[in-house]
């Protein structure tokens, strides 16, 4: 979560158009490549909240996907399917407002060879990724933030048994 201490409307808006910018469409139908996990590991990258009231913490933010997830979600656990779950926070001091871009992406990883210097690596794979944005002042920014994720998830849980 990062403190922007004197954040004009103007700056949060660029901020969060560029955020939204980027965000894939959440149209896309069930996705084939999620089948064959019925487990994913789950990491959540989120700067800690030190000098920002937002107070986004950290199993706060892990309860809210697994809550979203549900009993007919895959299990929480270690899996060659990562859940990742990046939240990129702003804070206008001036509005008292709290933004957060919340990015839950489902990957795994496997290896491959380039093709332009035939040089093996491993790389991540995106299967599923979404992105939304919750706005709220700081003492309620947890409860709807965690509202957004756990929608999010539910979003990922439904595709991926759509998958199984």
């Amino acid at each position: 979560m990062t403190a922007v201490r004197s954040l004009g409307l103007s700056g949060i808006a660029l901020s969060l158009s560029l955020l939204v910018v980027a965000a894939p469409t959440a149209g896309q139908a069930a996705n084939a490549a999620l089948s064959g996990f019925p487990n994913a590991e789950l990491r959540i990258e989120a700067p800690p909240a030190d000098g920002t009231p937002c107070r986004l913490d950290e199993q706060g933010l892990r309860n809210a996907v697994i809550k979203g997830l549900g009993q007919n979600g895959p299990r929480v656990g270690t899996s060659a399917l990562t859940l990742r779950l990046r939240v990129t926070t702003l804070y206008d001091a001036i509005a008292a407002k709290c933004y957060s871009a919340l990015q839950l992406t489902a990957l795994t990883t496997q290896q491959v060879i380039l093709q332009a210097n035939r040089v093996e690596m491993i790389a991540g794979i995106p299967l599923w990724d979404r992105t939304t944005l919750a706005v709220s002042g700081p003492d309620e920014h947890l409860d709807w933030a965690s509202t957004q994720i756990g929608q999010v998830a539910g979003q990922f849980a439904a595709d991926w048994r759509a998958a199984q």
